[in-house]
């Protein structure tokens, strides 16, 4: 595959990196076009100039980079002797993801194909560790200036989360990153106030809220809280996630991630008298242990295909609706709290 010198540029998208190839006929199908496939090459090929531009080769002792997830999607045709320029860039830095974002335009500066990949840093000993802080900052350069406040402005906020959970402490980093990557995220153990097995709606709000509540207490812009529950519905027992945020101006927000039924199995061992807490039972299902607190029941009864962690990450994006969307929202938040808006109990 001919390759022109690759150069990072300005464009639409803030820095990237721009890698030019011409298509060979070996990435042409039997139709006369490029081959889905072939699309994966390119961006492997702009994936790894990234890398290399940012500082960051594939001999490094301490670790390397994985890529766990790669999607396409295809718009236009490209064709045999067609030359490509595909822009490259970073869109989040997680704390040890790195997502990235491929376009791929063709003659005319037609818009061909997107593409999105992430690559996860993983250490000597095969597990995915924290990125190291020169890698991040080589790849800081390429990272997208994108910022969703209603404003479009960047904060600079300290967001702190109401636990020490890794699964929900990677969760509010990984949207925070996409929200504005200029806030700052820490976490701190507070006291969620409600048992360590919430049971129903009303106990697994109030302990998000007196989550966030207490970790704005700790001097950030934000408060996070997230706690996990169980809830009768219909006969059926679900295990649920919310998630509350809150504001030094008195604004607050809560909202569902998830509410996924359990298998009548796991429903019989649980109720509000027994005082058993869900993250054992499926530990000892799974074989092994922390599997509830890092992957949760989740994780576990979808196959993989969803996790605690995209629980998570998809409560806090619905929490972060009314600062988002501040202009449809106003000032006030949403309310929801045990007692309605502005309720301090």
């Amino acid at each position: 595959m001919p390759v022109d010198p690759q150069r990072v540029i300005d464009s639409e998208d803030g820095p990237c990196l721009e890698t030019e190839i011409r298509v060979r006929f070996a990435e042409t199908d039997a139709q006369g076009v490029v081959y889905y496939g072939s699309y994966f090459t390119y961006f492997e090929v702009a994936r790894l100039g990234v890398l290399a531009a940012s500082g960051t080769g594939l001999d490094r002792p301490d670790g390397n980079f994985y890529v766990v997830h790669a999607a396409c999607d295809y718009k236009a045709p490209l064709r045999y002797g067609d030359r490509v320029r595909v822009r490259s860039t970073v869109t989040a830095l997680g704390t040890s993801s790195v997502r990235m974002s491929h376009r791929v335009y063709g003659a005319g500066g037609t818009l061909c194909a997107e593409g999105r990949d992430v690559m996860v840093w993983v250490g000597p000993d095969g597990r995915p560790a924290p990125l190291p802080q020169e890698v991040r900052a080589g790849l800081e350069r390429f990272l997208r200036p994108r910022v969703l406040w209603a404003d479009g402005r960047p904060r600079g906020w300290r967001v702190v989360v109401g636990s020490e959970n890794p699964s929900k402490v990677e969760a509010v980093r990984a949207v925070m990153a996409q929200v504005d990557p200029s806030c700052r995220v820490e976490a701190v153990e507070v006291d969620s106030g409600v048992p360590a097995q919430p049971w129903g709606e009303a106990e697994t709000r109030a302990g998000a809220l007196n989550r966030a509540r207490r970790a704005l207490a700790a001097g950030g812009h934000l408060g996070v809280g997230m706690e996990g529950g169980l809830e009768d519905r219909a006969g059926c027992l679900y295990v649920t996630c919310w998630c509350a945020v809150v504001d030094a101006e008195g604004r607050e927000s809560l909202a569902l991630g998830a509410a996924m039924p359990l298998p009548e199995r796991v429903a019989a061992q649980l109720s509000p008298a027994s005082g058993a807490e869900l993250a054992p039972i499926i530990d000892s299902l799974a074989g092994r242990p922390g599997t509830g607190k890092v992957y949760g029941a989740i994780g576990l009864l979808t196959g993989g295909l969803r996790d605690r962690r995209h629980a998570w990450e998809d409560a806090l994006a619905y929490a972060l609706a009314p600062w988002l969307r501040a202009d449809l929202y106003g000032a006030g938040g949403t309310g929801g709290g045990p007692g309605g808006p502005g309720d301090r109990s």
